[in-house]
């Protein structure tokens, strides 16, 4: 009698785009798609490596017996994606960086993969925390050491400051730019009206809170200031405005010391924000019943 053969795995577009949209909370082949544009926009190489890391942590999640409706919902691709455009970014010369992006891919699933049991234990979700423990491993000794020179950014009109709330959008997924941070608001909407309002507002409150706090004015108009806001807000937008807007601003603060303390935070803030008012949401009972929260749409 013949045997059935197992199905091998296999990750379409569809998974490998909504990797990518994780990376704002939004399980949506459409968001994936347009922050790939956004991507695209300020360099084909930010692109490439999104697709490229979406889909080496998505197979190694199949490989080492990941659920597959969360691989499916681009739950595992999203870090991967994330280690990638670093990897990108901060490696310092071409061959680097394409050894880079599948190792630290592939080891952003594997963390994520060691972190489900406490993760399940303290009923939280990874966010970024596999991408930055595998960055931290390297980028210590291979990344470009950039000078942060005190430059002025542009005057303060309502032109500008739409720019950097936009560019703050953007730089959540590392692109750069008002018209790439257009894109993403348009790609959070597709999955939520919402979760666009939230993330312009979060990263509203971390860019006016930062601004108060002495930030630059070249960082306010990179976007600098906003991103971490715009995600930590995205993440507690389940338990209601107010713990998004308070995750946002404790996001803004630790982005803050970590800048004065010259350590380069990534999205480390959002990270540590969003566990903190996830276990104070809960404390208190903002929002919805309490529930791990891993995606918003």
């Amino acid at each position: 009698m013949p045997t059935a053969r197992p199905v091998s795995p296999s990750i379409d577009l569809h998974i490998l785009l909504r990797g990518i949209g994780q990376i704002v909370l939004q399980a949506n082949a459409l968001t994936g798609a347009l922050l790939l544009a956004a991507l695209a926009l300020t360099d084909l190489r930010l692109a490439s490596a999104a697709l490229v890391g979406s889909a080496a942590a998505s197979m190694t999640a199949v490989l080492t017996g990941a659920e597959r409706r969360d691989v499916e919902q681009g739950l595992h691709g999203f870090n991967g994606a994330l280690a990638a455009l670093i990897a990108v970014l901060f490696a310092p010369h071409q061959l680097a960086a394409i050894v880079l992006v599948p190792l630290a891919s592939i080891g952003a699933a594997l963390v994520q993969r060691a972190m489900r049991v406490p993760l399940a234990r303290w009923r939280q979700c990874p966010y970024s925390s596999p991408c930055l423990a595998v960055t931290a491993l390297w980028f210590p000794f291979v990344a470009l050491q950039q000078a942060g020179g005190a430059t002025a950014g542009p005057a303060l009109t309502f032109s500008s400051a739409a720019d950097a709330l936009l560019s703050g959008v953007a730089q959540a997924t590392f692109a750069q730019g008002a018209w790439a941070g257009a894109l993403i608001v348009v790609g959070l909407a597709a999955a939520s009206r919402r979760a666009a309002a939230f993330a312009l507002g979060g990263a509203l409150v971390s860019t006016v809170l930062l601004v108060a706090l002495g930030a630059s004015g070249a960082s306010f108009a990179d976007g600098l200031l906003g991103f971490n806001g715009a995600l930590a807000a995205l993440a507690l937008m389940p338990r209601g405005p107010r713990a998004a807007l308070a995750a946002a601003a404790l996001a803004a603060l630790i982005q803050w010391l970590a800048t004065h303390a010259g350590i380069p935070a990534f999205t480390a803030p959002f990270a540590l924000a969003s566990w903190v008012m996830v276990i104070v949401a809960r404390r208190f009972t903002f929002g919805e019943p309490d529930v791990v929260i891993r995606t918003p749409s």
